[in-house]
C-alpha cells in the first residue's frame, strides 16, 4: 500500500470515529447574593474652643466674644432626604447673666438655626440633614455676658452634639 493510501484510509478513519477527545461544553450554576445598605449615620467633633470677655463699651456693656475656628465636626448619613437633625446641649448650666451660643454650620442640603443659646436641654441647631458625607465643617461659639454677671472665673463647659430623626 502506498503512503497515498495509507494516510487516506487514517484520515477517513479519524473522520468517521472522531478523534477521541471529548467535546467541550460550558458548564454553569447560580448562586443567590443577598446584600443591603442599612442605614448608617455618623458624627464627629474635633477641637475645642475658647471664648473669654475682655472689653465692653462705655454705657452700652460688655462685647460678646466668638470662636469661629476651634471646633469643626464631620457628618455621614445615608438614611434619606430630610431623615436627620443636629441638637446640642451643654452639660450644667451658665452661670446667672451669661449665656453661650452655637451656630452649626449646615452640610449641603441642611438648615443651620444661628446662634442659639444651649442650655442643659437639646436645642435644635441645624435639620433637614440629607444623605451627605462631610467634614471640617465649622461650629462657632459665642459668649455674651451682662455686666450683672460681674466678674466669672475661667471655667469650661462640655458641649455634646447629637444626631436625631428630623
Amino acid at each position: 500500500m502506498s503512503w497515498k493510501r495509507i494516510i487516506g484510509v487514517l484520515f477517513t478513519a479519524a473522520v468517521a470515529f472522531g478523534t477521541g477527545a471529548a467535546p467541550a461544553h460550558a458548564q454553569s450554576s447560580t448562586a443567590t447574593v443577598n446584600y443591603e445598605v442599612q442605614a448608617i449615620t455618623l458624627l464627629t467633633l474635633s477641637g475645642s474652643a475658647t471664648v473669654t470677655i475682655t472689653t465692653g463699651t462705655a454705657g452700652t456693656g460688655l462685647t460678646d466674644v466668638t470662636d469661629s475656628a476651634g471646633v469643626t465636626y464631620a457628618i455621614t448619613n445615608n438614611a434619606g432626604a430630610d431623615s436627620k437633625k443636629l441638637v446640642g446641649s451643654l452639660d450644667t448650666s451658665m452661670p446667672a447673666n451669661t449665656t453661650l451660643s452655637a451656630a452649626v454650620t449646615a452640610p449641603t442640603g441642611g438648615a443651620s438655626a444661628g446662634f442659639v443659646a444651649l442650655t442643659t436641654s437639646d436645642q435644635d441647631l441645624v435639620t433637614g440633614i440629607d444623605n451627605v458625607a462631610e467634614n471640617s465643617i465649622g461650629i462657632s461659639f459665642k459668649l455674651h455676658a451682662t455686666v450683672a454677671a460681674g466678674i466669672v472665673a475661667s471655667d469650661s463647659k462640655t458641649f455634646t452634639m447629637t444626631v436625631l430623626a428630623n
